[in-house]
């Protein structure tokens, strides 16, 4: 009897031990996916001041809701692929470059959609999963510095905002040099110039364009040579990024200054000159005689259209047949045709 009772006992124990472990909550750990050497994680891009919640350590957060980082994107970031990288070394070293801060800024560009506590843990839950130890501390770490320097910046007061004629060099200048001073107190030189290399070079740019731009001592052309020279002197992946359309936006800023004042067809040769290179020059001067061409030709016929669209003796259709015979007479082609009625609109106005 005893034997028996203690059997039941213990089997009465057994059970509610297995009930106890199987009732128990599992602890749910991710497998961060280990990356090869020389590993470049394609990641995404934007930018947006923020500040972070008063009181918060940034250091010590620790993702209890993500697993990969990418689980309940925000609606503007779904469907798209997160941008930058995470470059490590043979020895698994962080390899810091723009690309990496591209990568922290496509996910800030989601403040206000999420809660900045809720991107610093979805970004670095996306680190752990993907990325292997040093690098991880090292991006992480890299990150806290990241937000914290983008609270800071947040401070400096903005000289920005008016138009290239209004706007205080001198007060954008103060406050670039403070950001730039602001910078070392949060990263080295060697994560600055990957970081802001490029930006610090094209806000240099644009000051001394702007500056070049607003000096009334230098002629149309003068200021097309100073303009094209600093053009040259950017890094060169920076220049062959923008260069076509700031020498044309440049071009088009120039022309109009020449043509306000009544300048030579010899200084306007000079600007584009200086600012595109001869070859280019050319091309735009044989564009000029195409269209001094065709504005000669349209002048002819509107000369003849006028009195067609004012006769108050023929009827809508007449006249409508009227200009088109005009328009095959004056040797228009289907295609020449269809820029017509924009010409015709403007010289109707201008009679009314």
């Amino acid at each position: 009897m005893k034997k028996t009772m203690l059997t039941l006992w213990l089997s009465i124990t057994l059970i509610v031990i297995g009930l106890i472990i199987w009732l128990k909550p599992h602890s749910q750990t991710s497998d961060p996916q280990t990356t090869t050497d020389h590993s470049n994680q394609p990641i995404e891009k934007t930018e947006a001041r923020l500040s972070a919640p008063t009181g918060m350590n940034i250091s010590t957060t620790r993702s209890t809701r993500f697993t990969t980082g990418l689980e309940d994107l925000p609606a503007s970031l779904v469907g798209t692929d997160v941008d930058g990288e995470i470059l490590i070394d043979e020895n698994k070293n962080l390899h810091v470059t723009r690309g990496l801060r591209n990568f922290f800024d496509y996910f800030l560009s989601t403040v206000g959609e999420e809660s900045l506590q809720t991107i610093i843990e979805r970004v670095k839950a996306y680190i752990r999963h993907r990325t292997p130890e040093p690098a991880q501390s090292q991006t992480i770490a890299l990150f806290d510095q990241y937000i914290a320097y983008r609270a800071a910046l947040g401070r400096i007061p903005e000289a920005g905002g008016k138009s290239a004629d209004q706007i205080d060099l001198d007060a954008v200048m103060q406050q670039k040099a403070a950001e730039q001073q602001l910078r070392q107190n949060f990263f080295d030189s060697k994560t600055i110039l990957a970081f802001f290399g490029d930006d610090d070079a094209y806000d240099q740019y644009t000051l001394q364009s702007l500056k070049i731009a607003q000096n009334s001592q230098l002629s149309e052309a003068e200021k097309a040579k100073q303009t094209a020279d600093l053009l040259q002197q950017l890094p060169e992946s920076l220049r062959d990024s923008i260069q076509t359309s700031m020498q044309y936006q440049n071009l088009d800023q120039l022309t109009s200054q020449w043509k306000a004042r009544g300048g030579s067809a010899a200084e306007l040769r000079q600007i584009r000159t200086n600012l595109v290179g001869p070859e280019a020059t050319n091309r735009l001067e044989a564009l000029d005689q195409e269209d001094n061409q065709w504005q000669t030709r349209v002048d002819a016929y509107l000369k003849s259209y006028r009195p067609i669209i004012n006769n108050p003796q023929w009827s809508v259709e007449q006249k409508q047949l009227m200009i088109t015979s005009l328009r095959r007479q004056q040797g228009f082609s289907d295609t020449e045709q269809l820029r017509l009625p924009a010409f015709e609109q403007m010289a109707t106005t201008a009679a009314k």
